[in-house]
Formats: C-alpha cells, structure tokens, sequence
C-alpha cells in the first residue's frame, strides 16, 4: 500500500516533507483500522461472560471518568450497561454525527479528541469546544425520542469510543429507570 502511495505520490511531483507526512497518516490509519478489525473478530470469538470481563478492561478507565453519571450506580447498572457498549474507531476529520441528523446513539470517549460545532445564522459550521477522553456526546437524542442532532462532531484526531445505541440505551433504562434520570440531571 505505501509503495503505491509513494510512487503515486513521486509521480505527480508531491514534495517529500508531504510524501512523509501522507506515509504517517496512511501507516497511524492503517494500524488503527487493522487493530479495530483484529478486536472486532477477537470479540466474536469469544463467550458472552469473557467478552464482558474484556469489555469492562477496555473500559474501566472510561466509567471512572465518568464517575458523576455513574457515581453510586448499582453495580448490576454498571454491568448491564458495560454489555451494552460497542467499539468504534475515528481517524482525523471524520464526521461522527451532524447537526440536523436524528439521533440514535450515546458515544462515550476512550482516546482522542473530537471537536463539537454548530451551524451559525449564515449555515457556517462554528467552532464550540474540544471533548477529551472520558466525555461522552450524542446524549441528548438518545434520551428524547425523534430528536435530531444538535451539533456536528468531528474527530479531532485518531479516536476511540464507546458507542451506546438508543435500542440498547431505552432498554437498559426500562430496566434500570435511574439511568435516565442520570442522563436527564
């Protein structure tokens, strides 16, 4: 792949200070998607229960940052919650969720940062905040029903996040109401 990408890259004449910085980014994207595959089969090999324990590995520094959703949660909370999560992974730039799209999922922050903006009077996108690890986003239209997204998302850099579906969020809460009173607060 970067034998292709350099010749292409010679051929129509890209400086090499680019040609490094292009290797970069194919080799870090390259790696993450290889890694993000290499777990999603990992997972399907393994039962229920251990997929579990290594789920709440992954995550255990997440929820601990997290604390004030989950600050004196019932553990059964925790867990079923923890069953419920599903990896995804961002490269730069890539938008995760758009202004004016129906909502269908809670993302949770592992590694990296994302970027939140909203469109201004003139449609432009505007420039909110930075999120860091251990923030979440795309709460708002997994509470409400038939809600659209409220801001763009963007991946400021390579991310990783747990993702909750609204599916998986409505059942947790039938089960567990105090999950969305704690997304309401």
């Amino acid at each position: 792949m970067l034998d292709d990408a350099n010749t292409a890259m010679k051929n129509i004449n890209i400086p090499d200070h680019l040609i490094t910085k292009v290797n970069d980014y194919l080799m870090y994207t390259y790696t993450n998607l290889y890694r993000q595959e290499e777990l999603n089969k990992f997972f399907k090999l393994l039962s229920p229960s251990y997929k579990y324990i290594v789920t709440l590995h992954l995550y255990k520094d997440l929820l601990k940052k997290n604390n004030e959703l989950l600050k004196g949660l019932d553990q059964k909370v925790v867990d079923s919650l923890v069953r419920k999560l599903k990896t995804s992974t961002f490269i730069p730039d890539d938008e995760i969720l758009k202004q004016g799209d129906l909502g269908d999922s809670i993302y949770f922050l592992g590694r990296g940062e994302v970027e939140i903006y909203i469109l201004d009077r003139q449609r432009q996108l505007e420039f909110v905040k930075v999120l860091k690890p251990g923030e979440y986003f795309g709460e708002i239209c997994a509470i409400l029903p038939n809600v659209k997204r409220t801001a763009t998302v963007k991946a400021k850099n390579y991310c990783t996040t747990a993702v909750l579906d609204k599916p998986d969020f409505d059942s947790l809460c039938e089960v567990f109401p105090i999950l969305r009173e704690r997304f309401i607060k």
